[in-house]
């Protein structure tokens, strides 16, 4: 009511003006993080021009600065000393290495203080000298030694100076002449080089004995190369890890040739002009005099073949006090292809191209020597900036991107002959980066994205915020999320132009009244895109278009309201404040949050320290009814958002000094899709707190007009165990005629105690009470809202996320055979690489269900949907003192038992499987699945997750 009092206006949809002003904002952004790259690459450029002459070469070795000089820093995630630099320096580094570290310190600080958004900044030379901006203080051993590697040596320093695309095999060594600590360093040499890799290279890996060995069982892989994705880097890592030692004596000879094999299949399939490459890892040792010439004889066969594209390095895998002269020599000879020695004719007169051996007797220190491998290649670095893909950074866990570029040195009299002097870089907070699209928060059926110019998806409303991504996301191609019959022609069309619109027709089956029939429906989504300039990255607005009058707020006035307070207790106390359980709160007041969703620039809000004079301007910006106080960067309909939440103020202070149940509510709050939220009593709230990201939010986004709850969670304010009760509102309308299709404005919530329900229950359905009888509430996706285990005192009492496939077993195993009341489901979650299993009970169903075979059951249940709401009522007769059924789930963690079958009759807890790939395709072995994903306005069953509705029951 008191919305469909307010005043709105008519409004027209924006999709295009909204569109460029994303694109313009990531432009501007990358154009300023561009132009940091590209003044320090000149920097570098200038001070080797001086360090010809008089060498630049003092070191500042980040190990051995003082503790003291490091203090904790939230950008970074870590201990930092932003007054310097320091340098990771290798052992094997030159005397007189270039090192411009002391140099750089001033122009990186100076960089910071321009944009202080900025990461990390850093130069590697191509010795392997790291100088890094701020100063890291590298307390971790393991950290240490990967962001020592994480640039030198790995995909993004290989990508920024040799970014044409490798095709190279590697073979390792693990036959029995290998020992212990030989192993190990194989291993670790083996792992390097695959981690090197990027998406665009090929790559092959063969474990090698007596016979060959490849990663997975993929038909293709002992065959030919695949694309270096994320994916296959870490199963091929993970395969490395799984070789032992076997106890015969490895053949050479077979190994050369699976890796030309290898390297001519995929000549043979594609038209390639670059060389290849293969890496041989070994001790070396032979197992005959004559095994040395047929490995040469194989060699100049089957390069040959190739027209000598085929480069040959090799690694010679020591124990430090063993003489293996001649096996460094003949791995030598088979780098240098040295066929005269052996008296092997050379089959072609074009000559070959010399690889390199290196002998390697430790695990330290393989960026400078290892990582090296590229150098016959002999291909010159592009001068254009590098984007990587969004990657997890180890120093902080941070979801981050990388921005390159090589730095050359071209000497006066020679302008075309090129000298490599090494690489800048600098990360990117991808939270920053994506902040347009991660907090886009229009409430008319509308999302964004944004993809590469390849179609990698960086940012999408499934994935979580990049400020709350802890694990690796895959590389997934925007086909995956959109998967609608027609999108590959949109997707075609989005990475093809430079801007544009298109249509898109979707059905969708769905359900009308209650004679069991089911038609079609039809949706239009319009798909809007446009290429950022400068950048590979193209962002698209979907919107969802129906033939209905788009209306928002109108200017709503503020003086007639009770006083505004900002939820900052601390910074401004008053007299009426008091603990709220463990809550600083104001019991007779509500309180504005405003989260990051409110704000033009939500990343700065979130990196930046909220003030007492910030706090001051939004309240007196909120408070202006003149609209003459400057925006403090707020969103535009935020204003309207808080004005229109305060009439509720006055009702829930109504209702809360007349209600009976105040032992049971803990709060009440409204959110909008802007990202205001008000609460009842008045609350400080974390500032990373994201309403319109919470599981009640969503739920009721997911039923609108509906009554929605959640599943028991623990209370950060200290009230227990607390179930969440919410509902949206809708946009006003004359007489209050609302239907699910009208726009929602806002959802409130409320939150309530557990015991609440079991009190419910015991009160007004007496028969709970008896013994034998168990009463039960389940959400529709089967998680328990209420039963008797929750609060069992001799049980483990309360626990969250607990499903009735634990709790009551006999009822789980019958109820799955009513596939018109559940049905098992699956979809893919990207954001941890996972196929989620989960539960989803019909919501149209009506009448009372019960055990499906009638008879003497040791269990007779019955159960009925509650009208108006996403819950469920049962009621379970025990008879028998013990279960004679069982759900297989993990103790451990969420791994489904059997990731190999899923039947809809058979019982399992909701679970998990890892999310593989085909490497012979490049494509999910699960891409038919729709992704996981949350709310995206009232068409939230649309599209991926057009499978959840219940098309083909009958």
């Amino acid at each position: 009511a008191i919305y469909d009092s307010l005043p709105y206006e008519e409004r027209s949809r924006k999709e295009n003006e909204r569109l460029e002003a994303i694109a313009e904002r990531l432009r501007l952004r990358f154009r300023k993080y561009l132009q940091v790259l590209r003044t320090n690459k000149i920097t570098v450029e200038n001070l080797y021009k001086f360090h010809v002459k008089q060498p630049i070469t003092l070191g500042y070795s980040c190990c051995a600065m003082p503790c003291k000089e490091f203090q904790w820093h939230s950008l970074y995630g870590c201990k930092i000393a932003r007054h310097t630099s320091c340098d990771l320096i290798p052992p094997s580094i030159p005397r007189g290495a270039f090192n411009p570290g002391r140099n750089l310190t001033e122009v990186w600080r100076s960089n910071i203080q321009y944009f202080p958004s900025l990461k990390w900044q850093y130069f590697i030379s191509m010795e392997g000298l790291h100088n890094e901006y701020p100063a890291n203080s590298f307390s971790h051993p393991v950290r240490r030694r990967h962001r020592h590697h994480r640039h030198q040596g790995l995909d993004v320093f290989l990508h920024t100076i040799q970014p044409q695309r490798k095709y190279v095999v590697i073979v390792m060594d693990h036959g029995n002449s290998m020992s212990v600590t030989q192993l190990r360093t194989a291993k670790a040499i083996t792992k390097h080089l695959i981690a090197s890799f990027s998406d665009n290279d090929r790559i092959g890996v063969i474990g090698l004995s007596s016979k060959p060995v490849y990663p997975r069982s993929d038909p293709c892989l002992p065959h030919t190369m695949v694309p270096a994705t994320f994916e296959t880097r870490f199963y091929f890592s993970k395969f490395v890890d799984s070789l032992e030692k076997v106890d015969s004596t490895t053949n050479h000879t077979l190994g050369f040739l699976r890796a030309f094999e290898m390297i001519e299949d995929l000549l043979a399939s594609d038209s390639i002009t670059e060389n290849a490459m293969i890496l041989y890892v070994s001790r070396g040792l032979l197992s005959s005099l004559t095994e040395a010439k047929e490995v040469m004889d194989i060699v100049a066969v089957h390069n040959a073949k190739t027209g000598h594209k085929v480069i040959i390095n090799t690694y010679a895998v020591i124990d430090d006090g063993k003489t293996i002269m001649y096996e460094k020599s003949f791995l030598k000879d088979v780098a240098y292809q040295n066929f005269a020695r052996y008296e092997v004719p050379y089959r072609l007169p074009t000559p070959v191209i010399r690889g390199i051996m290196m002998a390697i007797n430790s695990t330290q220190d393989l960026s400078s020597s290892v990582g090296r491998f590229y150098l016959p290649l002999n291909r010159t670095a592009e001068d254009d900036p590098v984007f990587s893909l969004p990657y997890i950074d180890e120093a902080d866990g941070a979801l981050t991107m990388s921005l390159s570029q090589p730095c050359v040195h071209t000497l006066p009299d020679q302008p075309d002959l090129h000298h490599l002097i090494g690489l800048v870089g600098v990360d990117l907070h991808m939270e920053d980066v994506a902040q347009d699209v991660t907090y886009y928060s229009h409430a008319d059926n509308s999302y964004a994205f944004i993809v590469t110019t390849q179609g990698y998806t960086i940012m999408h409303p499934s994935f979580q915020r990049p400020l709350r991504t802890s694990v690796q996301p895959m590389h997934t191609d925007i086909r995956h999320f959109e998967q609608h019959a027609g999108f590959l022609q949109v997707r075609s069309a989005i990475l093809s132009q430079e801007e544009g619109d298109t249509t898109l027709l979707l059905y969708v089956t769905n359900q009308t009244g209650h004679d069991e029939q089911w038609v079609q429906v039809e949706h239009t989504a319009r798909y809007f895109w446009k290429k950022v300039e400068s950048v590979p990255f193209i962002v698209v607005i979907k919107s969802y278009y129906e033939k209905r009058e788009q209306k928002q707020l109108k200017n709503i006035l503020m003086h007639s309201q009770p006083e505004l307070l900002y939820h900052r207790l601390d910074l401004f106390p008053n007299d009426k404040m008091c603990y709220h359980l463990k809550q600083l709160a104001t019991p007779d007041v509500t309180t504005v949050f405003l989260s990051a969703n409110s704000f033009l620039n939500p990343f700065e809000h979130l990196s930046e320290e909220e003030t007492k004079r910030s706090v001051q301007s939004y309240i007196a910006y909120l408070k202006d009814d003149t609209r003459l106080i400057t925006n403090p960067g707020l969103k535009t309909e935020v204003r309207n958002d808080v004005a229109a939440t305060g009439r509720i103020s006055e009702e829930w202070l109504r209702r809360h000094k007349a209600s009976d149940f105040n032992d049971y509510i803990v709060r009440r709050y409204v959110a909008t899709p802007s990202g205001v939220l008000r609460t009842f009593p008045g609350t400080l709230l974390d500032k990373m707190y994201d309403p319109t990201k919470r599981e009640w939010y969503n739920r009721a986004m997911e039923y609108p007009g509906h009554v929605t709850l959640s599943a028991p969670y623990l209370d950060v304010g200290g009230a227990g165990y607390i179930v969440t009760i919410s509902h949206t509102i809708f946009e006003g309308k004359p007489a209050a005629l609302h239907s699910p299709l009208d726009k929602v404005v806002a959802v409130m919530g409320m939150d309530i105690t557990l015991g609440y329900f079991h009190k419910l229950l015991a009160t007004h359905i007496k028969i709970c009470e008896h013994k034998g009888i168990r009463c039960f509430l389940m959400d529709d996706r089967g998680y328990l809202i209420a039963h008797p285990g929750l609060i069992d005192p001799t049980g483990k009492g309360p626990a969250e996320q607990r499903h009735i496939t634990h709790m009551e077993p006999l009822v789980a195993n019958d109820i799955l055979n009513h596939r018109g009341f559940v049905q098992k489901r699956l979809c893919n979650r990207y954001n941890d690489r996972t196929v989620q299993r989960y539960f989803l009970f019909n919501t149209t169903f009506t009448g009372t269900l019960t055990n499906l075979v009638h008879g003497e059951q040791c269990a007779r249940y019955q159960i009925t949907h509650i009208p108006g709401t996403n819950t469920f009522l049962g009621l379970v007769n025990h008879t028998c003192d013990t279960a004679t059924a069982f759900c297989p789930c993990s103790m451990y963690d969420r791994l489904c038992l059997n990731c190999k079958r899923m039947e809809q009759t058979e019982c399992e807890c909701p679970c998990e499987c890892p999310l593989e790939m085909d490497f012979c395709s490049g494509l999910l072995l699960d891409s038919a699945i729709g992704v996981c994903m949350n709310y995206i306005g009232s068409h939230w069953s649309i599209g991926v997750c057009m499978k959840l509705h219940w098309s083909h029951l009958v």
